[in-house]
C-alpha cells in the first residue's frame, strides 16, 4: 500500500510538472516595435495555442535586440514599414519577375516572410515585414504551412502559392 501511494504521488507530481517543461521548450517570442494592433496579438495567441506553444511579447527596447530562440522555441519578428511605397519598392526587388507585378493596393495588404530552418526541417525564426495590419494578418495565416512543410515543398505546396520563393 506505502508503494502505491509513493508511485501515485510521482505520478501526480511529473504530471503536473509536464506543462512546465513543455512550455520552456516551446514558446513562440514576438518582437515588434511600436504599437501592435490588438487583431494581429489576438491572430498570433490563436496560432501558438494551435501549435500548443505559451507565448511571450516583447515590446520597445526589449524587441530592438535580437531574440535568440529557445530550443524548440519559435521566435516572430515583426516589422511595420511606414511607408507604403517604400515597402512597394522592397515587394518589387523581392518578387523579382513573377507573373503578378507588386501595385500599391497590393502593398497595403502584401507581406515579405523570412524563415530561417537551422534544422531543415521546422523554423525557428520568422521575420514578418508588412505596411498595415492587413499584411500581417495575410502572412500570419502562412505560418501553420510553414510549421509542417519542408522548406523544399513551400513552392509547390504552399496553397495559395506564394509570388516569389527563394530558399
Amino acid at each position: 500500500m506505502k508503494n502505491y501511494k509513493v508511485s501515485s504521488l510521482l505520478i501526480l507530481m511529473f504530471t503536473a510538472l509536464t506543462p512546465v517543461v513543455r512550455g520552456q521548450e516551446h514558446t513562440w517570442t514576438i518582437s515588434f516595435s511600436g504599437e501592435l494592433d490588438a487583431r494581429i496579438e489576438h491572430q498570433l495567441s490563436v496560432l501558438a495555442g494551435q501549435d500548443q506553444a505559451l507565448i511571450r511579447f516583447l515590446k520597445g527596447a526589449a524587441a530592438q535586440q535580437r531574440t535568440v530562440p529557445e530550443a524548440g522555441g519559435l521566435a516572430i519578428e515583426l516589422h511595420q514599414e511606414s511607408n507604403v511605397g517604400v515597402f512597394l519598392d522592397a515587394l518589387k526587388r523581392g518578387a523579382g519577375s513573377t507573373a503578378v507585378t507588386p501595385t500599391l493596393e497590393l502593398a497595403e495588404e502584401g507581406y515579405i516572410l523570412e524563415a530561417t530552418y537551422p534544422r531543415a526541417v521546422v523554423p525557428n525564426r520568422l521575420r514578418i515585414t508588412a505596411a498595415t495590419w492587413r499584411g500581417f494578418h495575410h502572412a500570419l495565416l502562412r505560418v501553420p504551412d510553414l510549421l509542417v512543410l519542408a522548406p523544399t515543398r513551400l513552392a509547390s505546396d504552399l496553397i495559395p502559392h506564394p509570388q516569389a520563393v527563394r530558399i
